[in-house]
């Protein structure tokens, strides 16, 4: 993220980043799961999903700021306007094939 943009938006999604897995590790301490490889692939697949979306955001900034923008407030309001659908078809399609594998993954691990 440094590399693509100044330090300053690298600095703001590793905050968000640290945020979103504490909330995440958080829900996994109170729920008493304990973590199989797989729920550690989901949670890795969950942190590029999130890594996805402030690039997704970052760039619609970019392009909105290009096209002469001067407000930085209404700039990030577009720019998470557009780029929500693209976040959102992500997730959605990312939660079907999950609810997928799970159910056609129980009946193959059941008896092991």
């Amino acid at each position: 993220m440094t590399l693509m943009y100044n330090i300053r938006y690298a600095v703001i999604a590793g905050l968000v980043l640290i945020s979103y897995l504490s909330v995440s590790f958080g829900f996994i301490k109170i729920s008493g799961y304990s973590l199989s490889l797989s729920g550690i692939a989901a949670i890795v697949l969950s942190i590029g999903m999130a890594i996805d979306a402030c690039i997704l955001i970052f760039e619609r900034y970019r392009e909105e700021r290009l096209k002469g923008k001067t407000s930085h407030i209404s700039a990030v309001n577009e720019s998470i306007s557009k780029s929500w659908p693209a976040i959102l078809d992500g997730n959605v399609s990312t939660g079907i094939i999950g609810i997928l594998l799970y159910l056609i993954g129980m009946n193959i691990f059941k008896g092991f």
